[in-house]
């Protein structure tokens, strides 16, 4: 199958499934299944599970927890908050400078985490609720 083919049968797949009612995850893995036993066999399919496991246990993913951990420390101690001021101090005057102090405040934290997880927690409790507030 070439790959113009496996992508026409995944959004066809996709869309059916969820107009059937079935939940994204379980319609993402049981096209993500089938897909796999029709392209590689199922001989093939066990080095599969075996490569997706490899990923799954890199010792890399375990830093993710802990960066989350310092997202919500940080924001519960006052220093995400006191940084989102300052950055808002120096841009507020800016048109539409609330979502460019959000965008900087992003770069900042991915500067400093290297992660995303952490930053994506730590924006949706400080960024999310100043943004709501300030309209």
């Amino acid at each position: 199958m070439g790959i113009e083919t496996i992508s026409i049968l995944l959004l066809a797949g996709f869309l059916l499934f969820l107009a059937a009612g079935v939940p994204m995850a379980f319609a993402c893995g049981m096209l993500g299944v089938t897909l796999a036993c029709a392209e590689f066999g199922l001989p093939d399919l066990g080095l599969l599970m075996q490569r997706i496991y490899a990923l799954c246990t890199e010792y890399v993913l375990i830093s993710v927890p802990m960066f989350i951990l310092m997202a919500s420390l940080m924001e519960r101690s006052g220093l995400a908050k006191d940084k989102y001021d300052a950055l808002d101090a120096w841009l507020g005057r800016v048109r539409g400078g609330v979502g460019v102090v959000a965008l900087v405040m992003a770069i900042v934290l991915a500067a400093m985490s290297g992660i995303i997880g952490g930053e994506i927690v730590l924006l949706g409790l400080v960024a999310l609720s100043r943004m709501l507030r300030l309209g």
